[in-house]
């Protein structure tokens, strides 16, 4: 059986935590260990979601934003993550690094949308401080993307967080 700890370190691959905004709190936020057979899948981390999750024998529930934000004063049986230790359900919260992560969030928003050229925000921050080029470290699997927005590679490939990279360049 696949442990909380598997499920995390695997969507960490998806979605690193380096690429998660510097306010934001994503990561495994609640953490009562052991096996997990079912995982409930949520935007947000409410009481109802928590007794879904305990109804339905989920030993993990998998959210967008973050159960925990801001530093903890007190735990009380009203708190979402007193809840969730309480009914022993482990939360992952994937935020701004999903949001970031290549064929995440944002990728998929623009696709609904119809959007074919899509611009990096890193791209667009460039133009307007008047850079010449823009370099990126683009993983492996997303290589065709940023050639078909025009980067190219500059180097071999090395891993950044375990995963395949290479460098690329566009210039502006």
């Amino acid at each position: 059986m696949t442990t909380v700890q598997q499920i995390y370190e695997e969507m960490q691959r998806i979605a690193p935590l380096a690429l998660a905004e510097s306010w934001d709190n994503p990561g495994l936020l609640v953490d009562c260990g052991g096996e997990v057979s079912r995982v409930l899948v949520t935007l947000d981390i409410t009481p109802e979601v928590v007794e879904e999750a305990a109804r339905k024998g989920c030993g993990l529930i998998v959210s967008h934003h973050p159960v925990i934000f801001s530093p903890l004063k007190k735990l009380s049986g009203q708190d979402v993550a007193f809840q969730l230790v309480k009914s022993g359900i482990s939360a992952i919260c994937m935020h701004t690094n999903l949001d970031a992560a290549e064929g995440g969030v944002n990728e998929v928003l623009a696709g609904f949308f119809g959007m074919r050229e899509m611009e990096a925000f890193a791209e667009l921050c460039a133009r307007e401080m008047g850079a010449a080029s823009i370099t990126v470290h683009a993983r492996k699997t997303a290589l065709g993307f940023y050639e078909a927005v025009g980067f190219e590679e500059t180097g071999g490939e090395f891993l950044e967080v375990g995963i395949p990279h290479f460098p690329m360049q566009k210039d502006l």
